[in-house]
């Protein structure tokens, strides 16, 4: 029957509510740190091809650009040639979508854990992909992870299955796509310690061998091992320290990730036999991680989750237990449930796409002035279309995506991936007005400054600063400031 070719009925539920959900809760696409020049680089790749040199800074050919998502970036290219920006919306949409929907599907598949405590797990998934995702390739990082923590859990009942020898294709692909194919090996690594663990030899040299082609995989790219140095370099960024996402967690200051921390802990129960060794570790590192740095809370919440969904069902059975409550509330499967449920999740995402594209792009759903900057920069291209303007971290990216790479920038997300620490300390020093700071734009030759409202001069410029700097204010905008000099 058709009805078996289908996912369960949470699964295709979880797909359809988390697609509209996103598309009517989403911040806009561009207001996302990094979204844009990942979309402005895809476009650079088919229009240009493949460059080590960076095309677009100030400094170009003095710098080599190591740009671990080049593959990611020529599909987010290929989509926008051929739907447009209300393409690449709806495909951050779906992409979160589709994580959540994986993440149901390879939790059911482990026959263990019910479905109200599958659907808890990924709810909580759901919260940290709101605040750090939209069109990044950590999004493939999630998805490569859930992917190859599946392969690895099948390969422990199979120590001689196959399937674990698709994880090394999936390691080639991930170092092609993000840095964060360092989850893999992490992931490799709790599965061996395991075997080791358990005395299951046959699967222990299994791993080792699938881990070790894993390794070679990740050194095909276009930078061999240069890559690899280049993510080992990343943690010594001078500038990840200052921004939002790289700072360690604080509870309350993201309610939903502040959600997910205190259900982890409630229910976390590390000597549990319920749970694996691996489950169990892959947790425990990744939490640790995420606390260390806000960023890693969607890896951590999908790695973990069935470690999460196991002690959440235990608790609520100890809590039953004690209530002398039995009450099943799962999600029965059934042939009819997966057929319409099945349906309805292709005809609701389907209408809100439908509907979108028979209508003009609503602006707000890819462009935010008040957090790109976006009206400031159309103002200097229209005002100073050839004069340098010197400009700060956070509005490198604006420029890029909206002058296609024409106005050179000095500082941007891409940060040590391309730039040097010294570089970036120079953009630091007058990100943070620091002493000197004023004279590092006329060094260049620019005839001005253009800051986010982020930066310290978007409030503090008034007259008294103006005669102290030399500096006129042009231009303020919604989130940007532009300045120039007398």
């Amino acid at each position: 029957m058709m009805s078996r070719l289908l996912p369960h009925p949470l699964v295709s539920c979880v797909f359809a509510v988390s697609f509209v959900l996103f598309f009517w809760v989403s911040q806009p696409i561009l207001s996302d740190p990094d979204s844009a020049w990942h979309i402005a680089t895809g476009e650079w790749i088919l229009a240009h091809g493949f460059t080590y040199e960076d095309p677009w800074s100030f400094y170009g050919p003095e710098q080599t650009w190591v740009n671990f998502s080049w593959v990611w970036q020529i599909g987010l290219g290929l989509i926008k040639a051929t739907f447009g920006e209300t393409g690449l919306a709806f495909t951050a949409y779906f992409l979160n979508a589709t994580i959540l929907a994986l993440a149901t599907h390879l939790l059911l598949q482990r026959k263990t854990i019910r479905e109200e405590f599958v659907a808890v797990t990924v709810f909580l998934i759901g919260f940290t992909l709101y605040y750090f995702h939209a069109l990044r390739p950590q999004s493939g990082t999630l998805l490569l992870s859930l992917i190859t923590h599946h392969l690895l859990y099948r390969s422990r009942g199979d120590a001689r299955s196959r399937a674990v020898y698709l994880v090394p294709a999936l390691m080639l692909l991930w170092a092609n796509i993000h840095a964060g194919f360092i989850v893999g090996f992490s992931l490799i690594a709790v599965y061996m310690i395991e075997a080791w663990f358990t005395k299951d030899r046959v699967w222990l040299h299994t791993l080792i061998r699938s881990g070790t082609l894993s390794l070679l995989a990740t050194f095909i790219n276009p930078y061999g091992w240069n890559l690899h140095l280049m993510v080992i370099r990343s943690f010594s960024d001078p500038i990840t320290p200052y921004l939002m996402e790289w700072m360690p967690f604080r509870f309350g200051a993201q309610e939903g990730i502040s959600a997910l921390v205190f259900f982890f802990m409630l229910s976390s129960h590390l000597l549990t036999k319920e749970v694996r060794l691996s489950d169990k570790l892959i947790a425990v590192i990744w939490f640790a991680g995420a606390l260390y740095s806000i960023r890693n809370f969607s890896v951590f919440a999908v790695v973990a989750a069935p470690y999460m969904a196991t002690n959440l069902m235990r608790l609520s059975e100890a809590l039953r237990a004690a209530l002398n409550e039995t009450r099943d509330v799962g999600m029965k499967d059934s042939p009819a449930l997966r057929t319409r449920f099945g349906i309805a999740a292709v005809i609701l995402p389907a209408t809100v796409i439908a509907l979108q594209f028979s209508l003009p792009l609503r602006d707000e759903l890819f462009h935010d002035d008040t957090q790109t900057g976006r009206d400031a920069v159309a103002y200097i291209e229209e005002h100073y279309p050839n004069d340098i303007f010197y400009n700060e971290y956070n509005i490198g990216q604006t420029i890029i995506y909206y002058t296609h790479g024409r106005r050179k920038v000095f500082s941007d997300p891409r940060s040590n991936t391309v730039y040097t620490n010294a570089r970036l300390k120079e953009n630091m020093t007058f990100g943070f007005m620091e002493e000197g700071w004023v004279e590092i734009p006329k060094h260049y030759g620019a005839k001005g400054i253009i800051v986010r409202d982020v930066h310290p001069l978007y409030d503090a410029f008034d007259e008294l600063m103006a005669q102290k700097t030399g500096l006129k204010e042009v231009y303020r905008g919604k989130g940007a400031l532009v300045l120039v000099y007398r």
